[in-house]
């Protein structure tokens, strides 16, 4: 009887823990005390980048509601799954979301996952790439080999061009248009998609969130990709480097039009990566749309994470739309 109570006494403990830790809007996990005052989540290294007493509604919790985005946004696609890499002891597959009810051949996005190079999978992006598809662009949801299975940069870099020549090979069944791609990326995903975007012949747009785009940097300025960097382990000079990072890697002619959107309170990976990135791509003549939100941190983009989620998701389409030449 003592253990059941024990058992109770846990539970309702946890669940109480759970309770109090919530976000605000800008992403940042919160803990409200009794005495109305709240706690911030990596406050101190927040605040090594930026104000936060200039945030009056630092500790009002935010909870999403779907807004200018219904559930039926989503709808008008089909997704199919695919593994595209088979090691044996693992594989790597692919969701395709597919525009439905509408006239192809259609243009389309690899969306590449973040997750530290640790996690992550072909569901990061569901709803972002389900959005798209759903007004006319193709999304291609793709994953790569992770540390767990000793993978590393450049074999991620091969997968992810393997993960296009499979979608290349069912671009007629899949109804595609080849002549009208981009990449997308989230954190992790974002160095090994932007530099596909960058050297991919006929690539036309890149779109990065929360985004590394120079791996010259070390150590690095935020807490991402560490000090050990395994995922990196070849990765082992200067010159390396440079010849791995996109932001140097921009096609003199004709780059790519490029949207970021990254939070200045980001503290995993800084907000100057995506400038570098936007900047250098301007000076090659290139279209940008550099979207940078004051107090905003790591992920902020995904569903559920911030209030800008349906926004940046719309810009995704508004800024896409444009360079495919969607009507």
């Amino acid at each position: 009887m003592m253990k059941k109570y024990l058992l109770i006494a846990c539970c309702l403990i946890v669940a109480f823990s759970i309770a109090g830790q919530k976000k605000n809007r800008y992403g940042m996990e919160i803990e409200k005390r009794t005495d109305g005052t709240c706690k911030i989540k990596k406050q101190g290294e927040i605040e090594k980048i930026i104000d936060l007493s200039q945030v009056a509604d630092l500790c009002v919790p935010y909870v999403y509601k779907p807004d200018k985005i219904q559930g039926s946004d989503y709808e008008k696609c089909t997704t199919k799954e695919y593994i595209f890499k088979d090691y044996g002891t693992y594989s790597l597959s692919m969701e395709v979301d597919i525009p439905s009810g509408m006239k192809g051949p259609f243009p389309f996005i690899i969306y590449v996952h973040g997750g530290s190079w640790i996690s992550g999978g072909p569901s990061s992006f569901k709803n972002q790439s389900q959005y798209l598809a759903s007004r006319g662009i193709a999304g291609i949801r793709i994953t790569y080999t992770l540390q767990k299975n000793n993978g590393h940069f450049e074999q991620g870099l091969e997968e992810i061009d393997e993960a296009f020549r499979f979608t290349q090979a069912h671009a007629k069944e899949w109804n595609l248009d080849m002549k009208r791609f981009g990449y997308a990326g989230g954190s992790a995903g974002t160095p090994l998609s932007s530099y596909w975007a960058m050297k991919k012949e006929g690539c036309s747009l890149y779109i990065g969130c929360n985004g590394l785009y120079d791996l010259t940097e070390f150590p690095p300025a935020g807490n991402f990709p560490g000090k050990d960097r395994p995922y990196l382990r070849f990765i082992d000079s200067q010159e390396k480097a440079r010849e791995m990072s996109s932001v140097y890697q921009i096609p003199k002619k004709n780059p790519p039009a490029v949207m970021v959107a990254h939070g200045t309170a980001d503290t995993t990976i800084p907000y100057q990566q995506a400038v570098a990135l936007c900047d250098a791509v301007a000076a090659k003549g290139g279209k940008i749309n550099k979207l940078i939100y004051p107090y905003y941190v790591h992920a902020f983009f995904n569903k559920n994470a911030s209030d800008k989620y349906e926004e940046i998701t719309m810009e995704m389409y508004r800024f896409s739309k444009e360079i495919f030449k969607l009507k």
